[in-house]
């Protein structure tokens, strides 16, 4: 496998607008987000999940079972229920933390500010 293997992303910007429901960017994946879900994915997912998993689940992140780990699922153990969230939501709030970062706005105590002046301006959804 080649090191560029890893720098596929595990989730799209659909992924973000499915869980983060006020997440309307228009986004150039290919620019702006895709080198936040690969720092994600390297620096938060694959400490948390072993870089043996992290490595398997990068060659082969269409199998059935990597689907199941991304998007979760609800399965049963000695007649009990459990639910596994899955790494997605976890992979879209660590990618939107860093994308966040990235962006031409700061977080202030009036809220969201975009540094177009020396006083900045209300970010919206158009933003």
């Amino acid at each position: 496998m080649a090191l560029n293997d890893f720098n596929v992303p595990l989730i799209t910007a659909e992924d973000l607008r499915r869980w983060i429901p006020n997440f309307t960017d228009t986004i150039n994946e290919e620019t702006n987000l895709n080198p936040c879900i690969i720092q994600a994915q390297q620096l938060d997912v694959a400490p948390a999940i072993g870089e043996a998993l992290f490595l398997d689940l990068c060659e082969n992140k269409n199998a059935e079972k990597y689907k199941r780990l991304i998007e979760g699922e609800k399965y049963t153990v000695d007649g009990k229920n459990y639910a596994l969230p899955g790494l997605g939501p976890a992979l879209v709030w660590y990618t939107h933390s860093r994308y966040v970062l990235n962006r031409n706005a700061q977080d202030g105590p009036f809220g969201m500010q975009i540094k177009q002046s020396e006083y900045g301006d209300p970010v919206t959804d158009k933003n």
